[in-house]
């Protein structure tokens, strides 16, 4: 059985609440806390919807990206920067990376959050690019 995120196609396990594009029918929302996208792409547009928010806010390292992802008071956040930080190929102590400045790096950042809200990273660069670039 996949994971509650893949499940859903909500590789960034964002809770109900907004009107995303990309939804399935509210009829058909199985998962009463989490979205669900009718495919991943969907759920990988949200992501991304959701750092470019960020960004106009002046959140953009790492660091800030995931304590506003999953604020620390929720989540144990310092080892969630640390395991993005992994999948981008940065060591621990480059949390004040700007991530989202170079598409290579927003992908591994991508990458990133759902390697981590899910325990593995099971889609190919060309899904989480279609994602991205329909943000």
């Amino acid at each position: 059985m996949k994971v509650r995120g893949l499940r859903n196609n909500n590789p960034g396990n964002i809770e109900l609440g907004a009107d995303w594009q990309g939804r399935v029918p509210d009829n058909e929302q199985s998962d009463k806390r989490f979205v669900q996208f009718t495919s991943p792409k969907w759920g990988i547009r949200a992501i991304a919807r959701i750092i470019d928010n960020y960004k106009k806010r002046g959140v953009v390292t790492v660091e800030q990206i995931i304590h506003t992802w999953a604020p620390p008071v929720e989540n144990d956040s310092d080892s969630y920067v640390k395991s993005v930080l992994k999948t981008m190929g940065l060591p621990p102590q480059a949390t004040g990376f700007v991530p989202v400045k170079e598409e290579g790096d927003y992908l591994n950042l991508i990458k990133g959050i759902i390697r981590h809200e899910n325990g593995l990273q099971p889609y190919g660069d060309e899904t989480i690019k279609e994602g991205i670039s329909l943000a």
